[in-house]
Parts: C-alpha cells; structure tokens; sequence
C-alpha cells in the first residue's frame, strides 16, 4: 500500500518527510515518551535516510502504517498515530503526543480519523491497542473512544532490555464512541493522579504523614504482625515472616501503577512505621473500600483516625469517590472506634460475609459519604 495523507480540519496526518528529523528528534528526548514506548536510548543518533527509507518500505510491504500528527497550517509536529498489521485483519494503534500538544485532543482526534481509515480503506475487522501498564494516559484515551478492555499479557514486550506487562483492549467496527463514557471525569481523575508518584498526605496530627512503603518498612511490618490482635482481627498469614514482608511491598507498589489499591504507611515524627492504611479501588467508580491497621506500638495516640480522616478526604478530592466503605469482623471494637471517630455511619451486619481462616465470620459496614465530606467542610 502506498503512504496516504490525512486531513482533519486544523490536523493533518502524513508521511514522514526530510525535514522531521530535528522535532522528530526532540519529541523522542521527551522523558514521557521514552517512558512509555519503545524509543531506543540513542535515537538521536540514527541515519535519517535510513529510517525514512524503512519506514516507507513498511508502508509498502510490511504491514506498518505510521502517519506524523501536525499542525494543519504550521506544520508543526503535534504526534504520531499509526498501525501494525496483525493477524485475522487487525491492526494495533499505535500513538503518542509531543509535550507542547497534550491537553488539546489532538490525539484523539487524530486516532479517529486514523481509526475510520482502518476500518473503511484497510478493510480492518478489528483494531487492538496495548500499553504499558502504569499508562493511564494512553488507557483513558482508548476508553473515551470506546476500546474494550480484554485484560493483561504478562512480560509481552521487550523495552530497551526489560520484559514488561501489557493492559489490552480492542475495537470493532461500529464502536468508536462519539462521546466519553460514563464516569469519564472520575476516570480522567484518577488518570491524572495515578501517573504521578504517589504522594506524601498531611494529617491533622503535625508529627504524623501518610507516606508510600519503603523496604525502611519491612522489619515493622513483620513485627507488627505478629501482634495477638493483628492476627486475630486480620487474615495475615501465620507465622509472619520477612518474604511475606517483601510481597505485600511489591503488591503495594504493583497497586499504585495499576491505579486499584493505593496504600500508605503510618509514619510518626520520627519516620518510624506505625502502620498501614489502603484505599481499594473497584471497578464501580462511585465506591472504594478501606483498609487499615495499626501497629501496637502505636495505638492510643489518635493515630489511624487521623490517617482514616486524610485518606477519605483525598478519595473524594482526588480520586472522585462518592462512597468509602468500611468493614471489620464483628466484635472488633477497636477499628470500629476509629471509623465512627473519623465520620463513619454503621450500617449494619453482613453475615457470614467473610471468611477467617476457614471459618464464615460477619462483618459490621460502614461508610462514608462524599456529602458528608463536603458538609463536614462548611
């Protein structure tokens, strides 16, 4: 197939020509960019005769169709979108956007039109999109033009040296969506706030922060969980040990990236762990669920109430959320103290909700509500 031009209104989609190389070149330096794609370290370094040549013979023979992204009426370079032939007549998109153009759609508007071209003159029944999963940019994106996601392929590519995981989705004809879907804003939040590093939160207790886990933490999370009252309220393994330690700090680090479970380490004036408390995030976008636990060196100073209280309040601000929902096993008075303390409502008991080392126990619920957020700030 022979290279095609694009023309979107103020964007125009084309071919790579001569004189890209120097924006081209720029763009790859761009620290999100190399983050995210498969750009080598010294791409500034390669023959651009020799990459236009390539990429004009996969237009023609192999099946890779890439168009620069561009300013209409200036020329700039704004992006790039394009495809890799698959087989059973799909095509994977590919797209990333220059620094000075994120924000403006350009993107999205550029990967409809490319989408059309596909399935209209490509003759695609399909259209897959992949991405390294932490790139909730890219994800939001293929969302709001209606991709399905079909899930995960572990270590499916190779990025500069480094097996790394793939989320996955697709696209049928008929299903690019002409507007975004529901919850968009909620998920444009939690795009936003999942692509940075995690932050540090302030509490109503000047020496106490919520900070993300470090190994730092390790030594106290195993001598805290061999505390008679975290193993009796919690479903930690018995006996504790140090390897446990180390695979909840790769599953708490593993749950920021992905953006399903943010989880935060007490700390006292000292830096020193005091305990753990967690935000997990469903697929229902209104309702998380949390968490929490407290080290017995550290209970009775108000501690976890004031971590319960900062939490909740950055759910709602940031990640969206219009119902927290807490739940311990009955009987365990302690953490129920410290959610009715941080605005929480008991709503009752669900029997036989859990089970506890192989025994059914119920569970009081409680939550709170983004309206009684919002009220308690008046």
């Amino acid at each position: 197939m022979e290279p095609v031009t694009l023309i979107a209104d103020d964007i125009t989609l084309r071919p790579a020509k001569d004189a890209d190389f120097p924006a081209l070149a720029a763009a790859m330096a761009d620290r999100d960019i190399f983050r995210w794609t498969l750009v080598p370290a010294n791409f500034g370094e390669i023959k651009w005769d020799d990459y236009l040549q390539t990429v004009r013979k996969q237009w023609r023979n192999d099946g890779v169709y890439r168009w620069f992204v561009v300013d209409t009426q200036s020329d700039e370079l704004l992006g790039m979108v394009g495809f890799l032939v698959q087989r059973h007549e799909t095509l994977e998109i590919v797209y990333w956007t220059t620094a000075a153009a994120r924000g403006r759609g350009v993107t999205e508007r550029a990967c409809r039109v490319a989408i059309g071209w596909a399935f209209d003159a490509a003759d695609a029944r399909r259209v897959s999109w992949d991405a390294i999963i932490g790139n909730h940019f890219s994800r939001l994106l293929a969302l709001k033009l209606g991709f399905t996601m079909t899930g995960k392929s572990r270590s499916a590519l190779d990025q500069r040296g480094e097996r790394v995981d793939l989320w996955t989705g697709e696209l049928l004809p008929g299903e690019l969506r002409d507007s975004p879907p529901p919850g968009y804003p909620v998920m444009r939040a939690r795009a936003l706030a999942f692509m940075e590093e995690q932050p540090v939160l302030s509490t109503s207790l000047p020496e106490l922060t919520l900070r993300p886990m470090a190994e730092r933490d390790l030594d106290g999370i195993v001598e805290a969980c061999q505390d008679a009252e975290a193993i009796r309220w919690t479903t930690i393994p018995q006996p504790y040990f140090r390897e446990h330690a180390e695979g909840f700090l790769d599953i708490v680090r593993r749950g920021w990236v992905e953006g399903v479970n943010a989880v935060w380490v007490l700390a006292d004036g000292d830096d020193a762990y005091c305990g753990t408390i967690d935000l997990r995030l469903g697929e229902n976008l209104r309702v998380a669920e949390v968490g929490y636990a407290t080290a017995a060196w550290a209970r009775g100073k108000g501690y976890m109430t004031a971590a319960l209280k900062a939490l909740t309040a950055y759910g709602f601000d940031v990640l969206g959320c219009e119902r927290i929902t807490w739940k311990a096993y009955v009987g365990n008075d302690a953490s129920r103290r410290v959610a009715e303390k941080a605005g929480f409502t008991v709503e009752g008991v669900l029997r036989a909700e859990q089970s506890h080392r192989g025994e059914p126990r119920d569970c009081w619920l409680a939550s709170r509500l983004r309206t009684d957020h919002l009220e308690e700030q008046k």
